[in-house]
Order: structure tokens, then C-alpha cells, then sequence
């Protein structure tokens, strides 16, 4: 079995570029007899995105249209797994999310139960 790696690039500094290309560059050489790498854009403002076309350096060309293509993730941890959820939380099915991560149960639209509310943090949630 091989074991999934989620490889990040980008993100919010001075190097965003270098970053990228850099980040596209390991993923291309990771073992794939060994890992499942599963490459993770992070634009300027942090977002988090996957899909086809995150791993290919020629769609950074245009990177607006890359985004449409993609599917914007975050990160959820529940029992000690970290899981890449589609944003915003509570995607059309239950299960999986389009890259076979598992989704949280605990972050699926359940009467709009999102993480990071006050009743997360024992304290009850009045006037909403």
C-alpha cells in the first residue's frame, strides 16, 4: 500500500514562484512506487487548492483559469488524520472528497455546524 503524501507549494511569500516550481519539480521525482503524491497549490492568500492540473507547471501560465479547474481544500484533523476537505465544507456527497481523501464527518453540513464556533470551545451559541 502506498502512503499518501500531500506535497504544498506556493503560498505567501516573496518566493510564491520559486516555490511553485520547486514544489512541481519534487512531486515529479517522488517515488511513485512508494507514495501517492498529491500536489497542493497555496495561492498568495493561503487558499488551498488540488486537482489535474495543480501538478503541471504549464498551467501556471494563467493561473485564474487554473483555479476555476480546481478544487479549493482545506485541512481537517479528526482522530489524528489530517484530511484535505473541500471548501467551502459541506460538498455535494458524503464520503470522499474527488481525490479519495476521506471527509470528516464532523465537518459535513450538518444544520451549519462549522468548525471554530464558540459551542466547538464549550461555550453556547445565543442570538443567530
Amino acid at each position: 500500500m502506498k502512503t499518501r503524501v500531500a506535497m504544498l507549494f506556493g503560498g505567501k511569500s516573496v518566493e510564491h514562484e520559486v516555490s511553485v516550481i520547486s514544489g512541481i519539480q519534487a512531486v515529479m521525482n517522488m517515488d511513485t512506487d512508494k507514495y501517492e503524491v498529491i500536489p497542493v497549490y497555496m495561492t498568495k492568500r493561503n487558499e488551498m487548492y488540488i486537482g489535474e492540473e495543480i501538478g503541471k507547471i504549464e498551467s501556471y501560465k494563467n493561473i485564474d483559469e487554473l483555479l476555476k479547474k480546481s478544487q479549493r481544500v482545506i485541512m481537517t484533523n479528526e482522530d489524528g488524520k489530517v484530511f484535505l476537505t473541500p471548501f467551502p465544507v459541506g460538498g455535494e456527497e458524503a464520503g470522499r472528497d474527488r481525490r479519495g481523501f476521506p471527509r470528516s464527518p464532523r465537518y459535513q453540513r450538518r444544520g451549519r455546524r462549522f468548525p471554530g464556533l464558540p459551542e466547538d470551545h464549550g461555550y453556547p451559541l445565543r442570538g443567530m
